[in-house]
């Protein structure tokens, strides 16, 4: 009988030792989540305001504001002096759209359709004469056509483009932009791009992606009288980069007190992955074999690429298929290899973290797990 109490008493010992052993483990993992969680909060919100200093940099450098003002002047004379053929440069321009941008469009949107109807009928004649220049004549591939220094033809707008091309499109490379406009403010045109997607030359006022993120970024700052002011506009779908999640900061160009227009950025999608993804070295960030960090915006899905995409697109997507998602949800994420703007993580913490909680808690995440 007295051997009971004995045991008993080293049961409760025992016990009491588990649970105090747990409870050190867990706080030690809540730390180093924490720690984790804080360092790569710090390190993005570091990278923003990098970008919100370089668009107002940017802005205000010499050769931008040279270049906005001579690319204003050159993109409205730009027909009387090349006096294109504007029954060609429509056909050759709808011809482009149809097919090099409408396939490249369908292998990327599972077989849809752009809507081609309001893209071609969003263009004026100043717009067809330029797409054709640098666009549809553009020799260079799909996805190269920054690589034309400037169209053929005797004109003003050519010869700036010359000129501020190389060094605007080396700062974009440099910092890993998307592109980068320029935009007269009182025509909403966009009268310079990098990479001269199907915006380039098109009305933010009026014209097809008047309404899209590079609009709203665009009316954010276009009536500022505020040299510093910034407009930033959230990922969303973007039409001209084949719906693939496009973010956008613009900033008002001033020379001394006159107003010439607006720079914008399309901002990078790389550099904040590396972030998030910290660098996609996991183990050694302390992340293990399944730790992630990332973004979730307001309408909870992921503004940064989830890991296990990044490690196992094929079984990720097959899982994701045996959840509550819908099948267009899924075949987004398989055709453009991304689940920023389209993988849906309402859990117990995006709601917390959205509603401006922050805390520690164990639950299942976005994969059911």
């Amino acid at each position: 009988m007295a051997v009971v109490p004995g045991v008993i008493v080293g049961l409760l010992i025992g016990y009491a030792a588990v649970e105090s052993g747990r409870y050190a483990l867990e706080e030690q993992s809540k730390d180093h989540l924490t720690g984790i969680r804080d360092t790569t909060a710090r390190s993005i919100e570091s990278y923003f305001g990098t970008i919100n200093n370089q668009v107002l940099t940017f802005s205000n450098d010499r050769m931008v504001i040279d270049a906005m003002r001579d690319f204003r002047s050159g993109f409205g004379n730009y027909r009387d002096q090349v006096g294109p053929d504007l029954t060609q440069a429509k056909r050759a321009v709808s011809g482009y759209y149809k097919n090099q941008f409408g396939e490249n469009y369908r292998t990327l949107n599972n077989g849809k359709q752009p809507n081609l109807t309001a893209m071609l009928g969003g263009l004026d004649d100043d717009s067809l004469a330029l797409q054709y220049a640098y666009i549809a004549a553009n020799k260079e591939a799909l996805g190269e056509k920054d690589s034309l220094i400037r169209a053929p033809e005797e004109a003003d707008y050519n010869s700036h483009h010359g000129l501020y091309h190389p060094h605007i499109r080396d700062y974009l490379q440099k910092f890993q932009y998307y592109d980068i406009f320029l935009v007269d403010h009182e025509t909403g045109d966009i009268i310079y791009s990098v990479y001269k997607e199907l915006d380039f030359t098109t009305s933010l006022n009026d014209g097809p992606y008047a309404d899209s993120g590079i609009g709203q970024a665009f009316k954010l700052v276009k009536d500022s009288i505020d040299p510093n002011a910034v407009g930033l506009v959230d990922f969303a779908p973007y039409g001209p980069s084949y719906q693939a999640p496009a973010s956008f900061i613009a900033s008002p160009i001033f020379d001394k007190g006159e107003k010439l227009g607006v720079l914008i950025f399309q901002m990078p999608i790389d550099p904040i992955n590396a972030i998030m993804t910290h660098d996609q070295k996991w183990n050694n960030s302390g992340l293990g074999d399944s730790g992630e960090t990332y973004l979730v915006g307001s309408d909870f899905t992921m503004r940064s690429m989830s890991r296990f995409l990044i490690e196992d697109a094929d079984s990720y997507v097959q899982l994701l298929r045996t959840l509550e998602l819908s099948d267009d949800v899924v075949n987004e994420i398989a055709a453009k290899g991304t689940s920023i703007g389209f993988q849906p993580v309402k859990t117990v913490g995006t709601k917390a973290a959205i509603n401006g909680d922050s805390g520690f808690q164990i639950f299942p995440d976005y994969r059911g797990v």
